[in-house]
């Protein structure tokens, strides 16, 4: 039944578990050493089952010992989880054994393969192809594995799939920011894609010239030890996915909240974006097609595509034919607009149509990135659609309405003027209608942009490629002479403008340090890393970049008046996220869902707005374009998830309950946020919820996930709802071919009774 072979292995693995008894008894000095011969011969024979040869035996081990080194210096290591077992770190670091195993194999089998296509081609001229065609997967192989620990190093996590494919869809913008932003670790990284290139050709060639190395290439990878590495994995994997959301669903309601309370992340977690960095995208393919719901939306929150009836769109008088001008300002926070620094007014121009016109100072943005936050705003629907990160595409089938598509229904022109690249994760594929009349961003502009200084001018007239960002200046430049000319042939107009001055580093284009001091930053400042020392001096550069803005808007609002159109002008500031200093412990945006990130502020400065007012109604991005619609004296439109705020209609503040999603490969969260106060947060990555009531979230100890066992309850409710929804929605053909995205759900009289009582209480 069993070959000669395999019965001997059989039989020394069983004499090391169950020696025999004579072997107890041996008392000579020789039989000792024959003992521990055959000992050691034994093991041996395991190890050779294991591995391919005795090289590569040493070399996964000492492979092994290096990353768990770097695991041990690391502040976000599996080391210090205290909330891991010690069973479960262990079975974390057997993972990773058994993938670097599974590693060797593959890399064994794969040198086996290219030196038999070697050996039977006998022109060098072809040894050659084949030697470099071969060497390719090998270099992008150890590329990727040290890009994932620098990434792991900055960021807290390996890479998934998710961030590999966000990194190559966006690599020109993201070579030209790092060359802008943090020149260093650009130039670091070529250097050391060169060096690892060239080091991986000279191992990769004096292998293939070591005959007595290819001779111990006989050995073929056998089918049980592919089989174990698989089972291994895959058990601890599902294993850990059954236990972290399998076993929170059995739970009854009382006992949900007391599963959360655990701050460390799960074990799940652990294994997904702690282990390894092939571990970690080999949980984002089984994890690929995870998730994806089936539920029924209830029909209270759906609007069927022909709900659209004749006489819907009403005819507008021509003293109604406002035009409007939308401004987005990249990473602009709610406290800045009114702020004064060192005696002076951050936004000078934006505080005076602030404080003429309709503040709302708790407006927030959808998400944390701008290419979910800046088409939630002109669409009005949150940008929730996947489990994963979202990348927009040109065959999308699900319905939107964007506001310059309904505008062309009143024969509004209609433009988008943009200093970003809207090409970052497909943004220009969502913007891009025939309703659009001018499409301009750094994409379409023929000169240089910001990046582009010195070396890069050169790249891009000769690769046609195009940088990051535009000067301010020049996008004003552009809207000033289309507005001007709408004008001029007395045509309404909408104009969306996107401002990216105060983006990380802040840098003013004009080469003027701004009014702001001191203001310059070290050459080792990134976005989300500098010392709590250097923040004074990063926020001042960041103000004075605000400045920069604002003076842009300022050239704006002079042509407005120079015109004498600025009564016939609807005039919307808001921001696509702020940005936050450490007052969470974290730097920058695209991370967590925290206040600094979110608070984004609006501002709306009408004609028909006869009394200034700041109003503290609890506001979300997607209500911005039916607040314009509104004024203009068109109903909401059934596409839309957002309400026209200045509405009789619209909820109680204490009613009014927003949502928020952010998932990048830094992040993947929910957020609530509701007119009370109370706040909820959910990490889907770590499956870890956190509650606070508002403002005091500013503090990273104020979570009242211990405290608040009702509140958490009700908020995980409503905050679930809505995700399942929104979900179902977009990976349902039954919903997005025969309706429009659902309402939000809203607080029952019953949880918003608990909510106002436990708010009063504290």
């Amino acid at each position: 039944m069993f070959s000669p072979i395999v019965k001997v292995k059989v039989q020394i693995t069983y004499n090391i578990f169950y020696p025999p008894l004579e072997n107890y008894q041996a008392t000579s000095t020789l039989e000792k050493r024959s003992e521990i011969k055959n000992y050691t011969f034994a093991t041996v024979e395991i190890v050779s089952w294991l591995f391919p040869n005795t090289v590569l035996t040493g070399l996964v081990f000492l492979l092994f010992l290096i990353e768990q080194i770097l695991h041990f210096i690391n502040h976000t290591s599996i080391w210090i989880n205290g909330g891991l077992t010690v069973g479960a770190q262990l079975g974390l670091v057997g993972i990773s054994f058994l993938a670097w195993t599974l590693i060797i194999w593959i890399g064994y089998s794969y040198f086996k393969l290219v030196i038999r296509v070697i050996n039977r081609v006998s022109l060098n001229a072809y040894e050659r192809i084949i030697f470099i065609v071969s060497l390719i997967p090998l270099v992008i192989f150890v590329n990727l594995y040290i890009w994932s620990w620098v990434f792991f190093a900055r960021l807290g996590i390996f890479p998934d799939l998710d961030a590999i494919y966000f990194a190559a869809l966006n690599v020109n913008m993201l070579s030209k920011y790092f060359w802008q932003a943090e020149r260093s670790i650009w130039v670091m990284t070529l250097i050391g894609i060169l060096l690892i290139s060239f080091v991986c050709s000279l191992v990769f060639s004096w292998c293939l010239r070591q005959p007595r190395l290819l001779r111990r290439c006989g050995k073929d990878l056998f089918i049980p030890q592919i089989i174990i590495f698989l089972v291994c994995i895959n058990t601890v994997f599902f294993l850990s996915d059954f236990l972290s959301s399998k076993h929170y669903q059995l739970l009854e309601p009382q006992d949900r909240i007391e599963a959360l309370k655990n701050p460390w992340a799960s074990s799940t977690f652990e294994l997904r974006y702690h282990t390894n960095p092939t571990v970690t995208l080999a949980c984002s393919v089984f994890n690929g097609t995870a998730n994806v719901l089936t539920d029924e939306i209830p029909l209270k929150y759906m609007s069927p595509l022909g709900s659209i009836k004749p006489g819907f769109f009403p005819a507008i008088s021509p003293d109604k034919k406002k035009n409007i001008i939308l401004i987005t300002i990249e990473s602009l926070r709610s406290d800045t607009i009114l702020m004064e620094h060192q005696g002076k007014l951050v936004m000078p121009h934006v505080e005076k149509l602030a404080r003429n016109g309709h503040f709302f100072p708790n407006c927030y943005a959808s998400s944390t990135h701008s290419d979910y936050s800046d088409p939630a705003i002109l669409s009005s629907l949150y940008p929730l659609r996947s489990t994963r990160t979202h990348f927009y595409g040109k065959e999308d089938p699900w319905p939107k309405v964007m506001i310059y598509d309904l505008l062309k229904e009143y024969d509004y022109a209609t433009a988008m003027f943009s200093s970003q690249n809207e090409a970052w994760s497909n943004m220009h594929l969502f913007y891009e209608s025939p309703c659009l009349d001018i499409f301009f961003d750094s994409r379409t502009y023929k000169g240089q942009t910001i990046s582009e200084k010195g070396y890069f001018s050169h790249w891009q007239s000769e690769t046609g490629m195009i940088a990051g960002k535009l000067d301010d200046a020049i996008t004003i430049d552009h809207a000033i002479d289309w507005m001007e000319r709408q004008h001029q042939q007395q045509i309404p107009f909408f104009m969306s403008l996107n401002l990216q001055t105060s983006h990380f580093p802040y840098e003013r284009p004009d080469d003027q340090a701004g009014p702001f001091h001191p203001c310059k930053l070290d050459s080792k400042t990134t976005l989300y890393d500098y010392s709590l020392e250097e923040r004074p001096v990063v926020k001042n550069a960041y103000f004075n970049a605000l400045n920069y803005v604002d003076l842009q808007i300022g050239r704006l609002l002079d042509s407005l008046q120079k015109n004498e159109i600025s009564d016939e002008t609807i005039i919307v500031i808001t921001g696509d996220h702020g940005e936050a200093f450490y007052e969470n412990g974290f730097a920058g945006h695209a991370t967590f869902p925290f206040e600094t990130v979110l608070k984004v502020g609006l501002v709306i400065n009408s004609p028909t707005i006869n009394a200034p007012k700041i109003d503290k109604y609890l506001v979300h991005a997607v209500d911005i374009v039916p607040t314009i619609t509104a004024f203009l004296g068109i109903p909401t439109h059934p596409a839309f998830q957002g309400i026209d705020i200045f509405s009789k209609e619209r909820p109680a503040n204490d009613e009014r309950v927003i949502f928020v999603h952010a998932c990048n490969p830094i992040v993947n969260t929910d957020a609530i946020v509701t007119g009370i106060g109370w706040k909820y947060v959910i990490n889907h990555r770590t499956e870890k919820h956190k509650i606070f009531l508002l403002p005091t979230d500013l503090e990273p100890h104020s979570n009242l996930i211990e405290e608040e066992n009702q509140v958490a309850e009700i908020l995980h409710r409503l905050c679930s709802e809505w995700r399942k929804n929104q979900l179902t929605y977009y990976n349902s053909t039954r919903y997005y071919n025969w309706f429009y995205a659902p309402k939000p759900p809203r607080i029952r009289k019953e949880d918003l009774a608990v909510l106002r009582k436990r708010a009063s209480e504290l």
